[in-house]
């Protein structure tokens, strides 16, 4: 499972443009945190989760400002966050933002009012472009036996 991200990667897997993303970086409004040799940024997966949702939610026309009070508030779920990651779904209505551990039930009536992310899509948009890494983990989640 491929768990740091080069900007190329991101760009590929989330759909922004480069100049988009250098100019979030810039900005501080997403940054890589893990830097290789002193110069080469890599992007984590929760920076990658971070940067999917923020296309996602400017496609949908919310602006760069209220985006911004969004992304904060993932970072500040993520943190307290105790379940796998993998398994949760954001929703989004107005301001409001819920992290959900789980399946997530709604209505006709409530679907149309929320917009709803599962964090498992990205991760198989990764393993699906980057197959090798993927085999290889599961290779080593295999028990030995004794």
């Amino acid at each position: 499972m491929k768990s740091l991200f080069t900007p190329k990667d991101v760009v590929r897997l989330i759909g922004i443009s480069y100049r988009q993303l250098q100019y979030w970086d810039k900005t501080n409004f997403i940054r890589p945190t893990a830097i290789h040799m002193g110069k080469y940024r890599h992007y984590t997966f929760v920076e990658l989760l971070q940067l999917k949702l923020a296309k996602v939610l400017r496609e949908h026309s919310v602006s760069i400002q209220k985006l911004r009070r969004i992304i904060n508030s993932i970072q500040e779920l993520l943190a307290k966050a105790t379940c796998p990651l993998v398994d949760c779904s954001f929703l989004f209505s107005g301001n409001k933002v819920f992290l959900f551990n789980g399946d997530v039930l709604m209505d006709a009536v409530t679907t149309d009012s929320f917009y709803r992310f599962d964090v498992r899509s990205l991760r198989e948009d990764i393993d699906n472009l980057y197959p090798s890494e993927a085999e290889s983990s599961e290779i080593r989640k295999i028990p030995v036996a004794s």
